[in-house]
């Protein structure tokens, strides 16, 4: 994402979108890698297979990005129709947050999870 990030940069004329792009874009990277963390560390606890499916749904999200970030080096990223950088920017932000708010409902899962296990034994 990093990576993407500084790809997509000079492509975007006005300086505070580029600055915030860059900042959510590694704000994002980051929460990403920390709820993919906390998926796997919940998924040993519990192995359920709706980890199982959170998993899978953060593993298409890694590709999709993946995919994103080659469209960019590429030279070959463009904004859909009645998009810019505004909007954009703010979509990855909300997103951003989302993601966020998301690994922290993850990880008092899986806190909890913990606490029950300690109790019982």
């Amino acid at each position: 994402m990093v990576t993407l990030a500084k790809a997509v940069v000079p492509t975007v004329a006005d300086q505070s979108s580029t600055h915030g792009l860059s900042k959510a874009a590694v704000n994002m990277t980051l929460t990403l890698a920390s709820l993919h963390k906390a998926v796997s560390r919940a998924r040993e606890i519990c192995g359920s297979s709706e980890l199982d499916s959170a998993l899978y749904q953060l593993q298409t999200l890694i590709q999709e990005l993946g995919e994103m970030k080659r469209t960019a080096l590429a030279g070959q990223l463009r904004p859909l129709p009645g998009e810019n950088a505004e909007t954009c920017a703010a979509q990855l932000g909300s997103s951003n947050r989302a993601v966020g708010s998301a690994v922290a409902q993850l990880l008092t899962a899986a806190c909890q999870v913990n606490i029950l296990i300690d109790n019982t034994y």
